[in-house]
């Protein structure tokens, strides 16, 4: 018999008494563990990045984040495509519904 440090649910960690086969069993589980913790870890500090430092490099990425979403929409919907110009405004908000926001002709 081994004994393996084992961590229960309340947080608190107790010895206990285990089979020589179980216990290697519970060491690979926690090298698993361990190595997948390390590497989400790793992954997420990869891919974050601090508004300062997006800020710092005058990133657009930035941009939409200091900028108010509202103004943002009234700039969106204020700007006049070649293509609208001859259309009705029903038509205009027709083709927008098909070839912006995916909708069928029904």
């Amino acid at each position: 018999m081994k004994k393996i440090k084992y961590t229960m649910a309340d947080g608190s960690i107790e010895e206990i008494e285990v089979t020589g086969e179980f216990a290697e069993s519970y060491a690979e589980f926690e090298q698993e563990e361990q190595c997948r913790v390390w590497r989400d870890e790793r992954r997420r500090k990869r891919h974050e990045v601090s508004l300062e430092r997006l800020v710092e490099r005058d990133w657009d990425k930035a941009d939409h984040i200091i900028r108010d979403p509202h103004e943002m929409l009234i700039e969106q919907e204020q700007i006049e495509l070649p293509l609208f110009v001859g259309l009705t405004d029903y038509q205009q908000r027709g083709a927008v519904k098909y070839f912006v926001d995916n909708k069928t002709h029904e």
